[in-house]
């Protein structure tokens, strides 16, 4: 439980800097709209459906 809590929250804080530094780069950028991330998108995904990152599956 205790793992799936970590990555859980290592997803949850590479989504935000990633939305982040997309609002950075694209700052400059005419009629740009910022991005948000929710918490509720970053906690609807879950980390263990990615079935590239699941050792031992297919």
């Amino acid at each position: 439980m205790s793992f799936y809590t970590s990555l859980t929250g290592l997803n949850a804080a590479t989504t935000q800097l990633s939305v982040t530094s997309n609002n950075i780069a694209n700052s400059g950028t005419g009629g740009f709209k910022r991005s948000e991330a929710d918490f509720g998108d970053i906690f609807a995904t879950s980390p263990l459906e990615k079935s590239s990152s699941v050792i031992g599956r297919g």
